[in-house]
């Protein structure tokens, strides 16, 4: 053998040996967020501890919106996405909110945390927020102004923000992570682009279309080269994981075993029968999990060769969360309305289940004894080690209503309503209440909508806030509606809507807002009560003296008549 041949063949064998042992996609520093789920098994979390509540089984925290984004926890808090927002929570007890964000668009990726900053993309953005309290903003980055969605979650690594986005132009794009702003490299992919990536040993492995990628992590505009993707069965929509010197990635109904270093050869494959769509590998423990929808099952494949199968598990349901999460022995995922706890070393045999109140699309993520999921417009939090428990104290506090919520509000007539009043609770907000609900009504995350087109005046309410055991708040506002050719401003402590949108805009202010009739109002609803009294008073008084008077004058008139007849 040459001794050229020789030096490069000792190279790739230390290359080689160094990505085996290596820690592949999986992130051990907090400056990392490698991968979909943070780390192989997915439990999203950057290993930090915080508090524990004694008792705390069970509590959930309600979105404004359905959750289709998945939990992470870093740094003692639950990030989030529902609807046009991101919130921040507190991850001993998710009731509790600590901030929220508002985005331009729905939030249909999860976050990645890493560096003290949230990162996460909404409509046609990446946002870059202060991980420490999320509404203070850090900046944005406009991916392209028209035609693209980022359903994508980011991943961190290398001192770069990578994520995809899709629509018009399927771009994969490479950040500074330090400053979002703008992308500093970006490479257009083939087809669909609505997998996450996974970074490992200085490369970036992405799907696009039927192909996935390898790129180079410092250079993603670096297009693949020979050996540098590989043509599977069917979109791959799945995020990768990268461990061993193997990457896992499910495509069409397949879940794929490539060489790490060679895409284009494959070591095995596993036929699910059925589109395994956003499902995204977790791998642990010698093991691999991943779910398919088509089939309705999830899968435990030997990750040494996926060929061989372990156990399956039904997941009966249309809709169940596209990933497992695994830790303490078991796998955690969602289906329909419900979470599973299974065996880690043998799926088939279920611990535990519990039941929720919304279809689950999110997946778990498991954090200091818990497991966080969204479902329906809630975020849950359970025992990880037995997640049908129910708490161990007696709830008898009443929750409270938050954000200096609800306050007295002005809109136009004609105009739509919506005004969102927040509440927490020790243990968790169950549902909201409103006494006229002939105009108006109030969904379970405290959205107040008018029912019927308003009359101008005054509309006084009740508003009550339920917790799950029972107890609640109360409390009052009103809903003033003015003309709509009306000039002048709200006056005192009312607010008014934005005048180009049917939303109500709420000012900030230092000043706290009623929360009774104010005393001018009781002012006028005493005096119109006397006034009535008074005026009820003056026509019977009126009536009597006609009554009387009749009957004087009829009097007078059979004396005169019986004095002319005996005349």
């Amino acid at each position: 053998m040459r001794k050229k041949e020789l030096i490069i063949l000792i190279l790739f064998s230390v290359l080689l040996l160094s990505f085996i042992s290596g820690e592949g996609s999986d992130s051990l520093s907090t400056s990392e967020w490698k991968m979909f789920g943070r780390t192989l098994n997915h439990t999203a979390y950057d290993g930090n501890p915080f508090a524990v509540i004694e008792g705390l089984n069970n509590a959930n925290f309600t979105t404004s919106s359905s959750i289709y984004s998945s939990a992470s926890v870093a740094n003692g808090y639950v990030y989030i996405g529902s609807g046009n927002k991101v919130y921040q929570l507190n991850a001993s007890d998710v009731s509790h909110k600590i901030a929220e964000y508002i985005t331009e668009g729905d939030v249909d990726s999860s976050p990645a945390v890493a560096n003290g900053y949230v990162y996460i993309g909404s409509g046609n953005k990446l946002y870059q927020l202060d991980a420490y309290n999320i509404s203070n903003e850090i900046t944005i980055s406009t991916i392209y102004t028209t035609g693209v969605q980022v359903w994508s979650s980011p991943v961190v690594a290398n001192g770069f923000v990578y994520m995809s986005s899709y629509g018009s132009y399927n771009r994969f794009y490479q950040f500074d992570a330090s400053m979002v702003s703008n992308p500093n490299l970006f490479t257009a992919l083939d087809g669909k682009v609505v997998s996450s990536a996974a970074a490992a040993e200085g490369y970036v492995y992405v799907g696009g279309g039927e192909l996935l990628y390898r790129l180079d992590a410092f250079n993603v505009s670096k297009l693949a080269k020979a050996g540098e993707f590989y043509i599977a069965d069917g979109e791959v929509l799945s995020s990768p994981a990268v461990t061993n010197g193997y990457v896992y990635v499910g495509a069409g109904t397949k879940i794929y075993q490539l060489n790490a270093f060679d895409l284009s050869q494959k070591i095995a494959e596993f036929n699910t029968g059925g589109e395994i769509s956003l499902s995204s590998p977790a791998v642990t423990n010698g093991y691999v999990y991943v779910a398919s929808l088509g089939s309705k099952k999830l899968y435990q494949l030997d990750a040494s060769n996926i060929a061989n199968k372990i156990a399956e598990y039904p997941i009966d349901y249309d809709t169940f969360s596209t990933s497992a999460a695994v830790a303490n022995g078991y796998v955690y995922i969602g289906g329909g309305k419900k979470v599973y706890q299974l065996d880690a070393s043998n799926i088939a045999n279920k611990i535990a289940e519990y039941t929720t109140k919304g279809y689950v699309y999110s997946s778990p993520a498991v954090a200091n004894g818990y497991v966080y999921i969204g479902s329906g417009n809630k975020v849950y939090q359970l025992n990880a080690l037995n997640i049908s428990l129910e708490n161990e104290f007696e709830d008898t506090t009443p929750p409270y209503f938050t954000d200096r919520t609800p306050r007295n509000i002005t809109i136009r007539y004609n105009r739509a309503l919506r005004y969102d009043i927040n509440a927490s609770d020790d243990v968790a907000v169950d549902y909201f209440t409103v006494n006229n609900t002939r105009n108006f009504s109030i969904n379970d995350s405290g959205m107040l909508t008018n029912k019927t087109v308003l009359g101008i005046g005054i509309h006084y309410l009740r508003i009550r806030v339920y917790d799950e055991a029972g107890n609640f708040n109360t409390t009052y506002m009103y809903v003033r509606v003015i003309p709509e050719s009306s000039g002048g401003g709200t006056g005192g402590n009312d607010e008014e809507i934005n005048e180009e949108e049917e939303e109500i805009t709420i000012p900030e202010t230092s000043e706290e807002q009623p929360r009774v009739l104010d005393i001018t109002n009781i002012f006028i609803i005493i005096f119109a009560a006397i006034s009535a009294i008074l005026l009820a008073t003056i026509i019977i008084i009126v009536a009597n003296m006609k009554k009387k008077k009749g009957k004087h004058s009829g009097i007078k008139h059979k004396k005169a008549k019986k004095e002319k007849a005996e005349r």
